[in-house]
């Protein structure tokens, strides 16, 4: 519920602030981050290795994944509105 909301603020906002301001959204997948670092290694491992099988890129993600896909967003001035997912497939499947 709560990424739909924010879809919906990025094609809105994109619509209100356009053409001085591009406004995007990152949908990242499930990455590696420090957001794990009170898990213990062997439960990450498990659960990224479990994550890993069921996606198309059969890896989990990185935080540098995400950091490529946003300066992609920052780069490219014709896109806008839109909304990237960054998670391996997981939402094609």
């Amino acid at each position: 519920m709560a990424n739909a909301a924010l879809e919906a603020l990025t094609k809105s906002l994109a619509n209100e602030l356009g053409p001085q301001l591009r406004v995007n959204c990152l949908s990242p997948g499930l990455a590696r981050t420090e957001a794990f670092a009170g898990m213990p290694a062997v439960k990450q491992d498990a659960m990224f290795s479990a994550v890993a099988d069921k996606l198309l890129v059969k890896r989990a993600g990185e935080a540098a994944d995400m950091g490529e896909a946003t300066v992609a967003l920052l780069a490219n001035g014709y896109i806008t509105g839109a909304v990237l997912r960054v998670d391996g497939g997981h939402t094609v499947m």
